[in-house]
């Protein structure tokens, strides 16, 4: 590896396909800088990923339980507690594998345990998704939709609140508050697109 060039690991929601279109996009551009990624995916993120990259792990992540296109919250909740539980047990093999392959910086795409274990491990961490502009998005809502806006900002607050930077991809670009770490930007293309 040249002078110049990093060990990224990187990881991935594992729900929904624009995380994974998402990293393997960013992952094919830095891989032909010369840049070395290690991925780290779950679920659907990871049978995507997978047989595209060299060098994906499989690891596990939380899902949503849907019901008629809609999130239901209590039951995502309650499928998402034994994982909860397991969190310090998975975030200690993830510290394990920094403290072993030695990156140079971690990404996450709404991935909330590489985050912490890169805080453990004293590594600089970003996040990296498009949901990061939903804590700064405040659109006038019905009623019946504040609890799931305020589960939503919840969702990304406890994924990225540990990056020391956040970049979210964005049609539109909210006010930042003085002295956020957030960036917008346009949507990440494939090179298909």
């Amino acid at each position: 590896m040249g002078r110049d060039m990093a060990r990224i690991l990187y990881s991935c929601c594992g729900e929904g396909q624009g995380h994974s279109s998402r990293v393997l996009t960013l992952t094919r551009a830095l891989t032909q800088l010369g840049h070395e990624v290690k991925i780290l995916a779950s679920h659907k993120a990871f049978k995507v990923l997978q047989p595209r990259l060299p060098d994906v792990q499989e690891i596990p992540g939380f899902t949503f339980v849907y019901r008629n296109n809609r999130v239901e919250l209590l039951a995502s909740f309650w499928g998402n507690l034994p994982l909860l539980r397991r969190r310090r047990r998975i975030i200690r093999g993830i510290t394990k594998l920094i403290e072993d392959w030695q990156p140079h910086l971690a990404i996450t795409d709404l991935e909330p345990f590489l985050p912490r274990a890169a805080e453990l491990a004293g590594l600089r961490c970003i996040s990296l998704d498009h949901q990061g502009v939903i804590p700064f998005a405040r659109p006038a809502l019905p009623v019946d939709q504040w609890i799931p806006a305020l589960a939503a900002r919840t969702v990304v607050w406890l994924t990225d609140y540990r990056a020391e930077a956040q970049f979210a991809t964005s049609f539109f670009y909210p006010p930042v508050p003085p002295g956020g770490t957030v960036r917008f930007f346009p949507p990440i293309l494939r090179e298909k697109v």
